[in-house]
């Protein structure tokens, strides 16, 4: 998993996770995300942008996620050097691991 800043557009962030393994895996709805170490809870995600259906990777193949870095009306934030990424499970919860 990589996470990298794009020129555009703007006050976006890139999320790729790409299969290591040897054999298919699935993306299951939106990963849950904490931005900095002291987060209590996920940030909150645009429900029409959840994909349809299961994201089905094969060895080598990616699935990407666009994160925007700030509200549209500049309301509150904070400079995070983290990012917290939990992948959600087949019925929409949160697997129990969290990679930074």
């Amino acid at each position: 998993m990589t996470v990298t800043e794009v020129s555009r557009p703007i006050n976006h962030l890139l999320l790729k996770a790409t299969n290591t393994g040897t054999k298919p895996c699935y993306a299951y709805s939106t990963p849950f995300l904490r931005a900095g170490a002291d987060a209590q809870a996920p940030l909150a995600w645009a429900d029409e942008t959840t994909p349809q259906a299961v994201v089905t990777l094969e060895p080598g193949q990616s699935a990407y996620a666009g994160i925007l870095t700030s509200s549209p009306e500049g309301k509150g934030g904070a400079k995070e050097k983290t990012l917290g990424v939990i992948f959600a499970d087949r019925s929409g919860g949160a697997t129990a691991k969290e990679k930074t």
